[in-house]
């Protein structure tokens, strides 16, 4: 079933969730999540559009993030950006588990 549209207004706080790839626990040690919070620091300070994230939450294998946009655009961006569900972090984490490229079937 196809997921219902997205309706974006501006200067609305929304909540993003992501599961880690398979419900991994990719999260579960102290050193991920802070390559992870460093990730996405570094990737909200470069964004193209000003986001504020007003709040986050890292479990162990999903996250929560709680942006604020001015435009329907910055809220775009944010969500097709790595830095959600970054990728340099999952490479990083599957070079350290030496599980790159498995996939469960």
């Amino acid at each position: 079933m196809p997921r219902a549209n997205r309706y974006i207004t501006e200067g609305r706080i929304y909540d993003f969730t992501h599961r880690c790839h398979n419900r991994a626990y990719l999260l579960k040690f102290k050193k991920d999540r802070n390559l992870y919070r460093s990730i996405l620091r570094a990737r909200l300070n470069r964004s193209r559009s000003p986001v504020s994230l007003r709040g986050y939450c890292l479990t162990s294998n999903h996250v929560h993030l709680l942006p604020w946009a001015g435009s329907k655009v910055a809220i775009a961006n944010l969500m097709q950006s790595p830095a959600v569900g970054s990728e340099e972090f999952v490479r990083s984490v599957e070079t350290t588990l030496k599980t790159a490229g498995t996939r469960k079937r």
